[in-house]
């Protein structure tokens, strides 16, 4: 008995580490995002985030938003304070991702982010619904080539305004600015040019893809 307990209280004591450090990572995340660091330290893993999430927020269309590929939740809990009446939905396909973001939407008091747990490439993916900004932050360099399709044709469906994907230049599926071109090529070409697309330098490579609707 008395092992079985000291069992239960390490693990809640890794928990709450683990819960400060997100924290201190969310906190360190919202201030750079405010002000970035000038010149950028030359090893950070904070920085290039900060920088991608200060241009989705630029960027971030109509009144919800599903982050695929959470993994921790920043992103969504960190839009959540900025529009406080939004619909915000994160996805990841790991089981404990999904519990370190609800544990941190719980800490920092966010209400109405919701996360589940779901993989890109399974159809069911379609059960979340649609949103008008989808985005997909360091996910695709993680999906084999012969998948990718499979993936940019689940985040179309899903976006039914703006698509916006972040990759790093490299890892395990290579991306390159050129390569990032080719696939918004795709994607508009797969929404039968009923879109655009443009691509930015933002910490490695931002692409971003409007679906363009029918005036009525």
């Amino acid at each position: 008995m008395l092992f079985t307990s000291n069992c239960k209280m390490w693990v809640r004591i890794r928990r709450s580490r683990r819960g400060s450090c997100h924290l201190n990572t969310l906190f360190k995340l919202r201030e750079q995002i405010e002000q970035p660091l000038v010149p950028p330290p030359p090893v950070s893993y904070i920085t290039p985030f900060a920088a991608i999430y200060h241009r989705i927020f630029e960027l971030f269309v109509g009144q919800s938003m599903l982050d695929v590929g959470c993994s921790f939740g920043f992103l969504p809990v960190l839009l959540a304070e900025r529009e406080p009446t939004a619909l915000l939905m994160g996805c990841d396909k790991s089981r404990d991702a999904i519990a370190f973001s609800t544990d941190l939407a719980d800490k920092t008091g966010i209400r109405q982010v919701v996360f589940t747990m779901q993989d890109l490439l399974d159809e069911t993916v379609h059960c979340l619904g649609t949103f008008e900004t989808v985005t997909a932050i360091h996910v695709l360099e993680h999906i084999g080539e012969r998948d990718l399709p499979v993936a940019l044709t689940h985040l179309l469906q899903l976006a039914s305004k703006r698509l916006i994907i972040a990759v790093p230049y490299g890892h395990e599926q290579i991306f390159t600015s050129e390569k990032l071109e080719r696939w918004g090529q795709w994607c508009v070409e797969n929404l039968q040019e009923s879109g655009r697309y443009w691509c930015e330098d933002v910490a490695g490579g931002l692409l971003v893809v409007d679906r363009l609707l029918e005036e009525k």
